[in-house]
């Protein structure tokens, strides 16, 4: 793919990845194919970047740029690869990113198959790859907003929270689970803080937006597979198609 393809990136999550996408696709290719990305190796994450007209279902908008399905920090992949799709958007001309995750919430009130839009992430002690002076992994307030009136327009509720990010691979105990909701978080997840770290240190606008595939074991007091949660990432992958060409309107 050439530079200047598209002014936004999408992520897409665990699950997430619609079986049509709206509009259509103009270019696509395996991220075994390109320089500084993995193939995923977790079930629910196709390895594919699409460049999407998304503007010809009704929409004026323009050129989306899909990353369906993102290599984790827990597959191995150091901490630059676990943020490579951030530097592949930023190579082809990106100015903002949208991260989209599956998250296991922390409360009752953080229902399954609802959608989160992070104001804030946090974490515990994490050991990245990150210079003296690189910015500090951050949500955009204005990207949200943006992301926030478009999710709005197209008849999908957010709810404001804070995200936990834990490098996994496994899902949280209980004990665990609480210590995140003491630091303030509303739900769970594996994904982004890496690509929030590029992000920054690439000078692209990023948000995060959280669909919420189950329980955290604080709340359902059993354990969580990841089978659960691409059931659940499936419906909310209809969703998120039909969000996907607003988006391209930023």
């Amino acid at each position: 793919m050439r530079e200047n393809t598209a002014d936004t990136a999408v992520v897409i999550g665990s699950g997430l990845s619609p079986e049509r996408w709206p509009g259509s696709v103009l270019a696509e290719e395996d991220y075994a194919s390109i320089e500084g990305m993995a193939l995923p190796a977790v079930e629910g994450h196709p390895g594919k970047l699409l460049l999407l007209d998304a503007g010809k279902d009704g929409f004026v908008g323009g050129r989306l740029l899909v990353f369906a399905g993102r290599t984790h920090f827990y597959e191995g992949a150091d901490w630059n690869g676990a943020g490579g799709a951030v530097a592949v958007a930023a190579a082809l001309g990106c100015r903002r990113i949208i991260l989209t995750q599956a998250a296991g919430s922390l409360k009752r009130s953080l229902p399954v198959g609802s959608w989160m839009l992070p104001s804030e992430i946090v974490s515990m002690p994490w050991k990245g790859s990150v210079e003296k002076d690189s910015a500090r992994p951050a949500i955009s307030t204005s990207l949200r907003e943006k992301v926030s009136s478009a999710a709005a327009e197209t008849g999908i509720e957010t709810a404001d929270g804070i995200l936990y990010w834990t490098a996994g691979p496994l899902y949280e105990t209980p004990a665990e689970a609480e210590a995140a909701v003491l630091m303030g978080a509303d739900a769970a997840t594996m994904s982004p803080l890496p690509e929030l770290a590029a992000a920054a240190e690439k000078g692209l606008e990023a948000v995060c937006l959280s669909y919420i595939t189950n329980f955290a074991p604080n709340v359902s007091m059993g354990a969580t597979g990841h089978m659960e949660v691409l059931e659940a990432g499936r419906k909310g992958a209809g969703t998120l198609s039909s969000l996907l060409p607003r988006l391209a309107e930023l």
